[in-house]
């Protein structure tokens, strides 16, 4: 079985294109709209991230136990990208276990991303 995306139900697409593709660093693989709906697809290692933006509907808890979580490769440069459009780090703060460090950011819509770097 392989992951094919997780939609995220959005309020402003410009908002949230841009806060995957220049914050996060993700490619836009697609974005089209199809009546009242708009879909952009977020590229994340062969997965995606579909955003889905409807003009009807308004996304007012999107958080309810779920979260995004992506690896990086450095946590320090990312918490200075982060930090240069500031972004604040949510939650716990940064949280070091024996396997991994791990921080929460929310996304426009108030999703929260778990950015995590495996320990070496």
């Amino acid at each position: 079985m392989k992951l094919g995306w997780i939609t995220v139900q959005v309020n402003n697409m410009e908002e949230s294109i841009k806060f995957y593709n220049e914050i996060l660093n993700l490619k836009v693989n697609d974005r089209f709209k199809k009546g009242e709906m708009e879909l952009a697809y977020i590229d994340v290692s062969g997965a995606e991230i579909e955003l889905m933006y409807h003009h009807r509907n308004q996304v007012t808890d999107i958080n309810k136990g779920i979260s995004i979580g992506l690896e990086i490769d450095d946590m320090d440069s990312w918490i200075k990208r982060l930090e240069s459009y500031d972004f604040a780090i949510d939650r716990d703060g940064i949280v070091k276990l024996e396997m991994m460090s791990y921080f929460f950011i929310k996304d426009p819509n108030g999703l929260n991303i778990q950015l995590y770097e495996m320990s070496k």
